[in-house]
Order: structure tokens, then sequence, then C-alpha cells
């Protein structure tokens, strides 16, 4: 089967994207179809829903146009080690599906069940293997906060957590190991985060995404690292910020290679973070240099 995109080329039915959702359970069934129906309204050819065999049942009755496969299963009432089995023969066939699709979404509708979460963590394993685009949200979090080594330096993964998952993840990942608090200073060579970074945002009263360029490879220029800005909404791109590596004083050391040659330094932007409050907004950047930049916006 053959289709024409917009731009007039012709191509076969797949390879404008292939994405599939884990989620979906016997109290979920809304937020898998709603995840799954925004990527195939943003163009993507074939979304995929993989949840339990009762949400398959009520989603299917959404629409036509989702691959619905009830392959995740529910906790007995007796789960126990047991469960840790069923998660390896349960996540078999859904690992087999991974080479057939482009984008992995796992968190809406999931729930806490620890079959469900144990199955995700073998599939999430393998994905990264695969070196595959992921996608987690929602309760999918919950595995990261119990597991960090799952994600930790894995670049293809993005985590979408609102601020009370924020909160649970920053004191599971960094916790403070005396008192029990959020992580107090960052003086210590223990709490140095090489892992996982605050990468983009929502700002502006969910109007804009912000994120800085750690993603896309590309070097600024004299240094500089830089930010963008894109509607919510539309993905128009709105504003290109340029940060500088630091104020003067503060350039960054020429660095000779093995080769004798001096290494190009860019400020690469790995940390994004926003505070609404007052008579403007603020949002705050930071990266390659350690420098943290404040900016103000109109």
């Amino acid at each position: 089967m053959k289709r024409r995109a917009d731009d007039g080329l012709v191509g076969l039915l797949g390879q404008l994207g292939r994405v599939a959702v884990i989620g979906g359970s016997e109290d979920y069934t809304g937020a898998p179809y709603f995840s799954a129906m925004a990527s195939a309204r943003l163009g993507c050819d074939m979304s995929h829903v993989i949840c339990t065999p009762a949400a398959s049942a009520v989603i299917k009755t959404y629409s036509p146009n989702l691959m619905v496969h009830p392959l995740m299963r529910q906790s007995s009432s007796s789960s126990s080690s047991s469960d840790e089995g069923d998660a390896d023969t349960i996540a078999r066939p859904i690992i087999d599906l991974l080479a057939r699709l482009h984008v992995l979404v796992i968190g809406p509708g999931l729930g806490r069940d620890p079959l469900m979460h144990a199955t995700c963590a073998r599939v999430l394993a393998a994905a990264r293997t695969r070196g595959m685009p992921v996608v987690l949200d929602a309760d999918a979090l919950a595995l990261v906060t119990a597991t960090p080594s799952l994600v930790a330096g894995w670049r293809e993964v993005v985590l979408t957590p609102n601020v009370v998952e924020f909160a649970r993840l920053w004191k599971g990942v960094f916790p403070d190991r005396e008192k029990g608090e959020y992580l107090r200073t960052y003086a210590d060579p223990g709490w140095r985060n090489e892992s996982l970074r605050v990468q983009s945002v929502l700002s502006s009263r969910d109007r804009y995404v912000v994120a800085g360029d750690e993603m896309t490879g590309a070097p600024g220029q004299n240094a500089e690292g830089r930010v963008w800005a894109w509607d919510f909404m539309t993905g128009e791109l709105k504003a290109t910020v340029r940060v500088p590596w630091g104020p003067a004083g503060l350039e960054p050391k020429k660095i000779i290679g093995k080769d004798g040659k001096e290494k190009e330094r860019t400020n690469v932007i790995s940390c994004v973070a926003w505070r609404m409050g007052g008579d403007e907004d603020e949002f705050s950047v930071s990266g390659t240099s350690g420098v943290v930049t404040v900016f103000g916006c109109s």
C-alpha cells in the first residue's frame, strides 16, 4: 500500500512513523488512546497501543485507526516471585514488536501494578539495547524513581514529569542520605549528576516548550550555547536565544588535544528551568561552562 505525503512524495505505509504506546489497564483506558491518537493526528502512519485485554476491548471501540495489542498482564491477587517469571514471558512478544517500531511511549494509563512495571522494565532494557527513542510519562516515571539505572546515561530517552512527578524523581534520584530531604548542596562530588538532566520544560503557562541545544549535536558560535522556544500547539519555532559561555574573565580555556590541535569548546545547554512570578517570567539555563544564566521574558 502506498500513500502520498503532503510534500508530494510517494512512500510505503509506515515510512512516516510507527509509534507504540505501552499503557492502558483495567482502570485506565483514555490516556493511552489520546497518546496514540496524538501521534496519528500529527502525521504518524501507524499508531499502536499495547495494553491489557480488559483495556483492549474498550480502546478498540474508541477508534478504528489504532492497532491494539492485548499483550500486557496485571498481577494476580497472590502476586509474588511467580510474577517475576511471568514478566519475562509477557515481555517477549512485546520485545519482538520493537523491530517494527520507530518510537516507544511508556506510561499513559499504566497504573502502579507490579507485574506491569516489571514487564515494562524488561521492554525498556531491550529498547535501550536497540538505541530506540523512548518517552516515559505518567506512572512509568515511578520505574525511574525506583531504579534510576534503567535510564541513566541514555540519551534517547525523554522523561515528561509534571511538577509533582518531578519532585518524586528528584527525591528518588538525589535523596539527602542524612535527613531524607532534597539535595542540599552540589559541592560534594558524591552528588554529581551526569545521568539525568532537565533539557526542556513547558513554560509561560504551558504555552511554549523551551529546550537547550544538547540533543542537536550542532555547535554554536564563539563558544555560545543556544536555547529554542517552540509554540506548544503548532510546533512553530518562536525564538532562538544565544547563551554566552559566561561573564568577562570566564572565557573557555584553550585545550590542546593529542593531535596538537586546539579543541573547540561550546557551551552546550543541558539544563533549563522556568519560574513564573511577579511581573515577569524568568528562565535560567546552564551547560558545559557550569555558569547559570538567567533571562527575563517580556
